[in-house]
């Protein structure tokens, strides 16, 4: 596998095609947090496909083939006709500096539309959370279902839940679509912008930590190669559906803080300038997810663990 996907990212980027004559997987936003882990997960499982690993910035390594999927030129580039499945993962996510709709649904709708014409057998979306209105506070506990009519009111939450409307319509019934929601994604390689590595590093330093969000509100979080394990899996049964990409842990903040603490052996005492403001009591429900999956979630403490072991040997280095 590893030789066909070099094959054909050098075949890209000298600006030839190989129309015709290969049927592969293209999975894009190879190049960041989530991709690249799928990627890894999807080699070492899938040694005889051929995988089209798409990034929009150069990235080192072979098996890549940089394309800005905003820009149908670059797109028309890339050797599509033979692609059987889409592993749709680019993104712009809240703190990317992206822009949303040209990122999320320009990109998507440009990348549908080369793929018109492929043999596409099925599709496996990276959507989020966020697709749900988490913020508004509300009496009584706020179920995050699949089903639930509680839709997202902020840019990036929209932006999603019409990708994914996009990707449906797109599929109809002809292609198989599988279609994740993940909480909040951590481990190995993730960017330092969110509470909880940010959190994870001052613990590591024995900085103490400070909550300054409402105390009630409540996080779900799952380790990033439990989402590279189940869109594989999902992407090789050809599962149709939508799924919440939720694990069993779901703390308020202070018990996030605790156990952050725990795990990195930090023994000062967690500050508390916290907002009285109410925040809604979330119901991360995953039980469709682990009906369908049946998967092994990695428990928090254990990535939060993996994750502290990576940021060492990266700030060590520094």
């Amino acid at each position: 596998m590893r030789e066909w996907s070099t094959l054909v990212a050098a075949i890209v980027a000298e600006g030839y095609t190989v129309e015709g004559f290969i049927s592969m997987i293209l999975l894009t936003g190879a190049g960041g947090f989530v991709g690249r882990t799928i990627r890894r997960e999807f080699l070492r499982r899938c040694p005889n496909e051929c995988l089209l690993s798409v990034v929009r910035r150069p990235t080192d390594g072979a098996g890549f083939a940089c394309c800005d999927l905003r820009d149908p030129s670059q797109i028309e580039r890339l050797p599509l006709s033979g692609v059987t499945g889409l592993i749709h993962v680019a993104s712009a996510t809240p703190g990317s500096g992206g822009d949303f709709f040209k990122d999320n649904l320009g990109a998507t709708a440009n990348l549908l539309r080369a793929l018109e014409a492929a043999p596409v057998r099925n599709v496996v979306l990276i959507s989020s959370v966020s697709v749900y209105d988490f913020r508004t506070a509300r009496t009584g506990p706020v179920y995050l279902r699949e089903d639930s009519t509680l839709l997202a009111e902020d840019e990036y939450g929209r932006s999603k839940l019409l990708q994914e409307w996009l990707v449906q319509a797109f599929a109809g019934s002809r292609i198989r679509t599988c279609i994740f929601r993940p909480s909040s994604i951590y481990g190995v390689d993730m960017q330092r912008r969110t509470l909880l590595p940010i959190w994870l590093a001052q613990a590591l330093r024995g900085e103490a930590l400070k909550l300054t969000a409402p105390r009630g509100y409540r996080q779900n979080f799952v380790y990033v190669e439990d989402v590279a394990a189940l869109v594989c899996q999902a992407f090789a049964e050809e599962t149709e559906g939508t799924f919440n990409l939720f694990s069993q842990d779901t703390l308020e903040l202070p018990a996030l803080a605790e156990t952050i603490c725990r795990v990195t052996g930090n023994r000062r005492p967690v500050g508390d300038a916290s907002q009285e403001t109410s925040a809604p009591a979330l119901v991360f429900d995953n039980s469709r997810l682990m009906a369908g999956f049946h998967p092994s979630l990695t428990p928090l403490t254990e990535g939060l663990r993996k994750t502290a072991a990576w940021l060492r040997t990266i700030d060590a280095g520094c």
